[in-house]
């Protein structure tokens, strides 16, 4: 049916995606905060929280859930057994990618460095 890695890998590109999510609500907030001229961490933190949007996340699991909806799909068709991971990762990266397009951030998101973003 479905193995450790068809669950394993895609709930690490889902945790990154929310990952994701989180640094760039921190860095949209504390740029807020430095704006309205306010370095106390307590505001910061909660306009982070006030902010805070999972889009990225939930657009992995609705690729998650559709790459699943593929497998089974394919399984019904050919009648054999099909890597479940074959269909799910493509469809978490193509949601993800939509998803990143639409909000016309695909080159910011394509070209997104966790490391670069915490030092700013």
């Amino acid at each position: 049916m479905i193995g450790l890695g068809d669950i394993v890998i895609p709930g690490l590109l889902s945790s990154m995606c929310l990952r994701c999510d989180l640094i760039n609500c921190f860095r949209e907030s504390r740029s807020k905060a430095l704006k309205d001229g306010q370095k106390d961490p307590d505001r910061v933190q909660k306009l982070i929280l006030e902010d805070f949007s999972s889009f990225y996340f939930y657009c992995s699991l609705v690729g998650y859930v559709f790459g699943f909806i593929l497998t089974i799909a394919a399984m019904s068709i050919l009648k054999t057994p099909q890597p479940a991971l074959l269909y799910i990762l493509p469809s978490m990266l193509l949601c993800y990618l939509l998803g990143a397009f639409g909000r016309k951030e695909l080159v910011k998101m394509a070209g997104y460095d966790e490391d670069s973003e915490l030092s700013k």
